[in-house]
């Protein structure tokens, strides 16, 4: 309800409100870059890509998952086709900081392979209009920069002051309840959510929905009178796209090819379904954390798998026209 003086009165407020670009303080930085948080984003970076003339060079700061994606995009792209260079540039002394050895290993190799140019260990000092000054003196030249080197949680401002960590994110209990609040829930990259390793959840879109789905069940127990459950959060995998590649784990397996290809569209299709379902229905369960949406999230899995390689298996052979 919104009064004559602009108060908005609530029973439960969710704070979804993202995250923004992280500089750290690099002079530059948001001047000279172009981010990429959003379809706005990307679409003027199609624009300038476009623009470039052969034999550009196209530096990406920062090996995260963002970062190295893009590169694998580019590189089938435009790379080949355009001469164009593709370099990355992490702070850390390997892409992919805090992910699966294996999945690095796999990714550094896909990369290169695809000659892009991967430079760890180099922490940024400067950005000017042209070029890229390492900490350790080195001046690396450009014709684009596209910055993906980190993200805060939105920096909102609240009366009173709640509880942040140093990258904006809101601190919440295992309710997803802001701190000192019962009827208040922070979700997604704005929220900072302890796991059981003690370690802040990681600010990706599986996680955020499994987040998202525990406070709508929570404030309906609430309403009923009903205990509220806490969420626990596993991951199963991890998978990443480099343009036409895709690696990944699976239940603790490395995958690739065609496996990995149907693993990343079911993720993206069940994703889909689950919001045109008002999630309900088999397709939400995968967001749930029990044995129940464990086994009908696998039997789907496989099912869809199944169905992608029959249809290969036809099509390959001329059965559909």
């Amino acid at each position: 309800m919104i009064t004559t003086d602009g108060r908005i009165w609530y029973d439960y407020l969710i704070i979804a409100l993202g995250s923004s670009s992280c500089y750290y303080g690099i002079s530059g930085a948001q001047e000279y870059t172009y981010p990429f948080r959003s379809i706005d984003d990307a679409i003027k970076l199609k624009k300038v890509i476009d623009s470039l003339i052969s034999g550009s060079t196209i530096i990406i700061c920062g090996g995260g998952a963002t970062g190295t994606s893009i590169a694998g995009a580019l590189s089938d792209t435009i790379s080949s086709s355009r001469k164009i260079k593709i370099k990355i540039i992490e702070a850390q002394n390997n892409i992919l900081p805090g992910w699966d050895k294996r999945i690095i290993e796999m990714a550094t190799e896909t990369l290169l392979t695809n000659n892009v140019e991967i430079v760890v260990g180099s922490p940024i000092k400067e950005i000017t209009q042209p070029s890229i000054i390492l900490q350790s003196g080195k001046q690396v030249e450009s014709d684009l920069i596209i910055w993906a080197a980190g993200i805060n949680g939105f920096n909102v401002k609240t009366t009173p002051q709640i509880e942040k960590t140093r990258a904006a994110r809101i601190l919440v209990d295992n309710y997803s309840r802001v701190k000192g609040y019962e009827n208040v829930f922070a979700i997604g990259d704005i929220s900072a959510f302890t796991l059981s390793d003690s370690k802040i959840a990681p600010q990706l879109a599986q996680f955020a929905v499994r987040q998202a789905r525990s406070v709508a069940k929570n404030i309906i127990h609430n309403l009923k009178g009903e205990e509220m459950e806490e969420l626990t959060y596993s991951s199963y995998g991890q998978i990443l796209s480099f343009g036409k590649k895709c690696i990944g784990l699976f239940a603790g397996l490395p995958i690739t090819g065609n496996l990995c290809e149907y693993a990343e569209d079911f993720i993206i299709n069940n994703y889909i379904y689950a919001l045109k379902m008002r999630v309900q229905g088999l397709s939400a369960l995968v967001y749930d954390n029990n044995i129940i949406s464990d086994f009908s999230t696998l039997l789907n899995f496989i099912t869809y798998a199944t169905m992608r390689m029959v249809y290969n298996s036809e099509m390959r052979i001329g059965k559909w026209k």
